[in-house]
């Protein structure tokens, strides 16, 4: 039941899940930024914490959707005696040795889709950064997104259609839901940590310099 979830159902869900935490996440430091609050945050508070506020704000959100994936594997367990195994041999999307180590399949599930999770939230958080526009930031970051899916879609499927590596079937934007184990279980999270360490750094130089923060707030306003 689990498998049969994750592959067919949850998958549906990538665009939308991407607006669900990505627009809450950006609204606070878009307010802050539009309405000049930031002089008032600088003042009481130095660089460094003014960064922590803005990283706790925006990934405050991102634990909704792990914490409803765990209850769903609660409830999955509940009906299927905690398988991953649907019962029909052809259908199962991951090998014996994954099956047959659940605590690590549900932790590794976890920690992919919280990677992928703060990927989008730092990509507003970039786009925010440059357009300090609520609705500007959004589109520009579900833009971006769509355009690497697509390259995705047209180039690395491509790729992978001629000589048909495996590996290059883990260098997807959106597929949040479905974790693949082609060469273990554990590297499946590698490009979606890349993705969030990459965006992580972008995110800490564009809010580190308070002086030039400060001076765009003012020159836009």
């Amino acid at each position: 039941m689990l498998s049969s979830i994750i592959t067919n159902n949850l998958n549906a869900l990538n665009i939308i899940l991407f607006l669900i935490i990505v627009a809450p996440s950006i609204y606070w430091i878009n307010s802050v930024l539009k309405s000049k609050c930031i002089k008032s945050y600088y003042l009481r508070e130095s660089n460094k914490d003014f960064i922590k506020r803005v990283l706790k704000n925006s990934y405050s959100y991102i634990w909704i959707i792990p914490l409803a994936i765990i209850c769903l594997i609660v409830c999955c367990s509940l009906t299927s005696n905690f398988s991953l195994y649907d019962g029909i041999e052809n259908n199962i999307p991951w090998s014996l040795n994954t099956i047959s180590n659940p605590l690590s399949f549900i932790i590794a599930y976890i920690l992919r889709i919280v990677f992928y999770l703060l990927f989008y939230v730092n990509l507003g958080l970039i786009f925010s950064r440059k357009h300090r526009s609520f609705f500007v930031s959004l589109f520009t970051s579900f833009l971006t997104i769509v355009v690497l899916q697509l390259f995705y879609e047209v180039v690395i499927d491509k790729l992978y259609g001629i000589f048909k590596y495996n590996w290059l079937l883990y260098l997807n934007f959106m597929d949040i839901f479905n974790i693949k184990d082609f060469y273990g279980l554990w590297t499946s999270l590698l490009f979606p940590m890349i993705l969030c360490i990459i965006s992580f750094i972008i995110v800490i130089i564009l809010y580190k310099n308070k002086q030039r923060l400060l001076l765009d707030v003012e020159t836009e306003n």
